[in-house]
Formats: structure tokens, sequence, C-alpha cells
């Protein structure tokens, strides 16, 4: 009962014969979608539930294209449905098949560097059930909130033993990860940090990254990051980017899952030096 760092491939094969299936994410392709629905076209139980509105979208072309593929999906008997933002927007990239738990931190597309995660522990399987069926969710380590989540990565940091910390994320921002790291600096810690420069735009992501690098840490910029944070005892992966929390984001639906699992850890630190180096993740 652990957790598996996974691929696209692997999670496509488990759908393959899949009975059960509850999956939401922000965004799908239409590949993904043509997978769900050949899933229910063999008798499978399918629910999916995607963002009814997304960032960036001023015409409404991709909220569109959402729309139609709930009415795709609905043709093959699936039960699909679009959120709101105040019904916690699903930035959570989450499936249940057949009580295994995968979880990505992108949105399930069908090729690309996603970091996906196979996660058969029964608690962590019963928690994500119950958020993706709606009822209240329990797990000590996988959370489902972007405060929950960022919160539990800023824990990770601050608990964990002396000596080199690494962190990934997109984007960035002053919140609660940021000022773990500008402690664990002023402590005399060394402080790695991966982000994609191009979506660090904001007055509070610039604001973030010229107070750490400020305080020491070493900052490169690379395209398509993971979102995680590694230490020499454990790391936390999740859906969600270390940015800043305001009243709505805080309850955005994303995932964090911290662990102490020796060969994920390795993994993960593997995974972070690669892309810290330039090395290609696997697909």
């Amino acid at each position: 009962m652990s957790i598996t760092l996974s691929s696209h491939d692997a999670f496509l094969a488990a759908l393959k014969g899949a009975h059960h299936v509850a999956l939401s994410s922000y965004a799908i392709t239409r590949d993904m979608a043509d997978e769900l629905a050949s899933c229910a076209d063999r008798g499978a139980d399918v629910h999916v539930r995607l963002a009814a509105h997304l960032v960036g979208d001023s015409t409404g072309t991709r909220a569109a294209a959402a729309a139609r593929i709930v009415a795709q999906l609905r043709e093959h008997g699936v039960d699909a449905a679009l959120i709101a933002p105040g019904d916690t927007s699903p930035h959570v990239k989450a499936a249940s098949v057949d009580g295994v738990l995968w979880l990505d931190d992108r949105n399930f597309p069908r090729k690309g560097p996603d970091l996906v995660v196979r996660d058969d522990d029964p608690a962590d399987v019963r928690a994500a059930t119950s958020w993706l069926d709606g009822t209240a969710a329990h797990s000590d380590r996988l959370t489902f909130t972007k405060r929950d989540a960022l919160a539990q990565e800023a824990a990770a940091i601050a608990a964990a033993p002396r000596g080199e910390i690494d962190l990934s994320t997109e984007d960035i921002g002053t919140g609660p990860v940021e000022t773990a790291l500008l402690h664990r600096l002023a402590a005399g810690d060394h402080v790695r940090l991966l982000c994609d420069l191009a979506e660090c735009t904001s007055s509070s992501a610039r604001g973030a990254l010229a107070q750490l690098e400020n305080a020491g840490a070493e900052v490169r910029s690379r395209k398509a990051v993971d979102k995680l944070a590694v230490t020499a005892d454990r790391a936390w992966i999740g859906s969600a980017n270390a940015t800043y929390l305001d009243a709505h984001t805080a309850a955005q639906s994303d995932w964090g899952l911290i662990t102490t699992q020796v060969d994920a850890v390795a993994a993960l630190r593997q995974r972070f030096e690669d892309a810290w180096n330039g090395r290609p993740a696997p697909a």
C-alpha cells in the first residue's frame, strides 16, 4: 500500500478494464474524453467533473469546448457536469479507478511531462472517493483545497532536517510556502527553486522571487515544471502552485500529498534533479 510515480499510459491502461471511474479535472482533452466515453460504452459507471470557467478565457472559447465535452460524455451515459468557481472550481486533477487513486499535477493530457501518481493507500483512496462524491474527506496526508495543500507544503519545509530544500512550481507568490523558504534560508539552509519565469508576472510573484534570491536561494526557470518540494526525509507533491492566497483561491480545490516513503522521496528528488539540469522528464 503505497504511492508510485507512474505514467499517463499506465492510467489509460487502468481505464481499459475499469468498472467504476470518478474523475475531476480543470479541463480534459478530446482524447481523454473519448477514453472516458469508451469506458461508459463498455458498461463502466463513469462520473466526470470539469471547471465551468477557465482563467484567461476572455472569449469563452475554452468554456464552450468544455461544455461540448460534457455533452459528448452525457451522450455515452457518463454522469458529467461543469462546476462553477463558487462551487470550488475543480483545479484538482484526480481520478478514482476501481479503488485506486490516480493524481495528476496537470489535466490528464495524453502526452507530456506531467507528474502522475498512483496511490493505493486505503485511507487516501477513501478520502479522495469521498471528495469526488462531494462529501467530507479526511486523510492525514492528502488534502483537497489550495489553502490546505500549501499549508501542508509549508509545514513539510519547516519540519525538514537541516540541509538542502528543493522546490518547483510553475508560479510563485507571497504566502505560506515563500515564508517557510525564507525561514529556512535565514537558518542557513540551501534552497533551490525551479519555476517558469514566463508565468511569474504578478507583483506578488516578482516580490517573492526578489526576496528569495536576496536571501540566497538559487533560482532557475524551466517550462512545464512539477509542483513539488523535496527535503532530506520527505516530499510534497500536488496540483497547487505556491502562489498567494485570497478568499477565492484559498477555497479552490487542489490536491496535496505528503510522503516519507523512501523510494518515492528518492524518485521525486531525481525528478527535480533532472529538471534542474535541463533533462527531460519521462513522458
